[in-house]
């Protein structure tokens, strides 16, 4: 360019503007406007065709200010601007994305005399539609045509682009239509606008159509008409359109971009799909189509949503070691895919990680580490974690508070979990029924079946529906208090608010009935939730049979045990425990130790609860020796006595007569560390005076006195 400049060896002012415009087509605008300098310093006064090429050329390069500055000269030098002079500086603030400035110019050329044409009314509605001004550009276009000037298809197609990028898709579409009806045939650009408004307002059905519409009016899609839709789909969740548009655009001979690709592969991520997700991406780099943060964030997100921990972290250390630095969404979404996956060690050292690296975690990155302390039951970190947030600025949202409630309540923490809740409404932060939940779930834990009680008045006062779990924990926390009186009264009340009762709510009232001695109720609600179409599971069983135990209905308890099986429930510990222990009140020795047997027989291995109950049952039953002999069965299982169990024993021998045996096993009680009490004491003394050992029987007593003044004597 040089060269051509010395061939010519500008003389006149034609000459150099020949030269400036050369420089602008190469977009060379330093040149330009040093030729426009130097023509000045040659005796050449530069003319309005020579300022306009040298503000056509700074425009073009983006140079918004010399543009800008040389309009301002040119009138300092008493050239008058023309319409080329102003659209050419109303088009360098289109470049620069100074909407307000492209404005002020239009407005000045009108003041000027000097007639706006299309490209001016153009150019400004460019501006305005990159300033995200989609209402001052349909001003524009209105004003224009009221000016008697025709817009072009550029200038619907400005308009509509402007619709777009301010989130009004219906308003596109209706400009579409316009420019149809009033002759002007759409391009690529109008139809891509439009499908890209519709991809924003999440109306893929209608991006699809306009896709097929395009195709109909001969228009040839490009790889951004494409894209859009592809991306429509992906909001919309059509994971399997989003495929077949980006297999259709190579089967049209368009090379999918970086945009259609990640389009893509986010919208497998949001279906699930997170083996074509990682497909597609490593396609998009066989292609030689290098990915960039956001298609390393959308295969790290399907990964994170599928579960797949491991490959998230997989992919984050790839895209570090192919020169893509991670940002805040990657950061995010693999911890997410940590807390989803239980890794909450793993979680807590990618936020440490992004932090050392430079990138600032967000309230979505903390929430999601809070979230995997709250499943890693690690509630301490977790109020960490909230404290450390708000110290760096970061405000905590609904979630973020959520998440640190419900790992108060998994930690058994109800006093810190309420604090929690009163301390997110003194900030502003509405709570939701997710953090009523997980308070109310706090005080039933934590035996607190009052505070739930209120809680759970309290989120339908603010207009909160309780859910289901609101209810089963609040069912479950007067289980708890033993009020079963109350926990049949919610129990009616979620049926009344059209709440569908689930298995856990029945079974937390059915065991609220059986701590109440309420076996007949408990009966009648095993009974309902049948016929509400509610299976009863283990826990339902296990209640019921437990309530049966309670009221003394062995025969009822063993009924159940019987139909628990027929309905395809396999048994518990639990359940076999409460048939035991039932048979035991019925004095069902025989029937005791068959169901200690029939439980082992199930794989069910017998805790110290179901040998105690079946020893106990022996006792009753005068079966001296195979109490002993449980007791013995016990220890060789690995199930440790305790003081319920030798109590049982020693009774069983006093009964059959047995007092060296009972007077052997207060020994051993005493030997293993267990502290033998009055009923222990009591047995013994009896089975000794049975047996005329009134010596030993006196010793035992005095042994007693001795054991019981020490005790006080200690509590003392």
């Amino acid at each position: 360019m040089a060269r051509l400049v010395e061939e010519l060896r500008p003389r006149t002012a034609r000459d150099y503007t020949v030269c400036i415009s050369a420089y602008g087509r190469v977009r060379d605008w330093r040149s330009a406007t040093e030729t426009l300098e130097q023509m000045r310093r040659c005796g050449v006064e530069p003319d309005v065709i020579s300022f306009n090429a040298a503000i056509s050329a700074c425009g073009k390069c983006k140079q918004l200010e010399r543009a800008l500055s040389l309009l301002e000269d040119m009138q300092r030098r008493g050239v008058r601007p023309d319409v080329i002079s102003f659209n050419s500086a109303i088009s360098a603030c289109e470049k620069g994305g100074r909407w307000q400035r492209a404005l002020s110019l239009l407005e000045e050329m009108q003041q000027r005399g000097v007639e706006a044409d299309a490209y001016s009314f153009n150019a400004a509605i460019s501006a305005c539609g990159k300033g995200k001004q989609w209402e001052r550009a349909l001003e524009l276009l209105e004003e224009m045509q009221q000016g008697g000037i025709e817009p072009s298809v550029y200038s619907f197609n400005a308009a509509i682009s402007a619709c777009e990028k301010g989130g009004q898709w219906e308003r596109a579409l209706t400009l579409l239509t316009g420019m149809q009806q009033r002759g002007f045939e759409p391009d690529v650009y109008s139809f891509s606008a439009a499908i890209s408004a519709c991809e924003k307002g999440g109306q893929w059905e209608r991006a699809l159509s306009l896709l097929e519409e395009m195709q109909r009016c001969s228009v040839e899609p490009n790889v951004i008409s494409f894209s859009a839709a592809i991306s429509a789909c992906e909001k919309g969740g059509q994971w399997e359109r989003a495929l077949s548009l980006l297999e259709e655009m190579q089967q049209r001979g368009f090379e999918p971009n970086v945009y259609s690709f990640s389009a893509a592969i986010s919208a497998c991520g949001k279906g699930g799909q997170w083996e074509r997700a990682l497909s597609l991406l490593k396609e998009m780099q066989q292609r030689g189509v290098k990915p960039t943060v956001i298609s390393f964030n959308a295969a790290i997100s399907a990964c994170e949503k599928g579960g797949q921990w491991e490959r998230a972290l997989s992919l984050l250390k790839y895209m570090q070691q192919h020169g893509v630095e991670p940002d805040v969404y990657s950061f995010s979404a693999a911890i997410s895919a940590c807390e989803k996956g239980g890794q909450w060690e793993r979680a807590l050292s990618l936020l440490e990680e992004m932090q050392q690296g430079g990138v600032k975690p967000n309230v979505v990155s903390f929430n999601a580490a809070i979230s995997a302390c709250e499943k890693g039951e690690r509630w301490e970190r977790a109020l960490s974690l909230l404290e450390e947030m708000q110290q760096g600025g970061i405000e905590p949202d609904v979630y973020s508070f959520s998440a640190a409630i419900s790992a108060c309540e998994k930690g058994r923490q109800w006093e810190r979990a309420l604090s929690l809740l009163e301390e997110m409404q003194r900030r502003g932060v509405e709570p939701n029924v997710y953090s009523f939940n997980a308070a109310i779930s706090a005080c039933e834990k934590g035996g607190q079946w009052e505070r739930a009680l209120s809680l759970l008045k309290e989120m339908q006062k603010r207009g909160f529906e309780p859910t289901v779990i609101s209810f089963n924990a609040g069912i479950s926390a007067c289980e708890k208090g033993e009020q079963w009186e109350l926990a049949l009264s919610l129990l009616e009340q979620m049926q009344q608010r059209g709440i569908e009762p689930d298995a856990y709510s029945f079974s937390a009232a059915i065991s609220a009935c059986e701590k109440g001695g309420q076996w007949e109720r408990a009966l009648s609600l095993l009974e309902q939730m049948r016929r509400r179409g509610v299976e009863p599971d283990v826990y339902s069983f296990s209640a019921a049979i437990s309530a049966c135990e309670k009221g003394g209905q062995w025969e009822r308890a063993l009924s159940l045990l019987e139909e628990m099986q027929q309905c395809g429930v396999e048994p518990n510990v639990y359940s076999f425990s409460a048939a035991i222990s039932a048979c035991e009140k019925g004095r069902q020795w025989e029937r005791a130790l068959s169901l200690l047997e029939e439980m082992q027989r199930h794989g069910v291995e017998p805790n110290i609860f179901s040998f105690n109950a079946a020893i106990s049952a022996c006792e009753k039953g005068g079966q001296w020796e195979r109490a002993l002999s449980l007791l013995d069965e016990m220890q060789q299982q690995g199930v440790e006595s305790d003081v319920i169990s030798f109590n049982a024993a020693i009774s069983a021998c006093e009964k059959g007569g047995q007092w060296e045996r009972a007077l052997s096993l207060l020994k051993e009680m005493q030997q293993r560390g267990i502290e033998p009490g009055a009923i222990s004491y009591g047995a013994a003394i009896s089975a000794c005076e049975k047996g005329g050992q009134w010596e030993r029987a006196e010793s035992l007593l005095e042994e007693q006195q001795q054991s019981s003044f020490k005790a006080g004597f200690t509590l003392f």
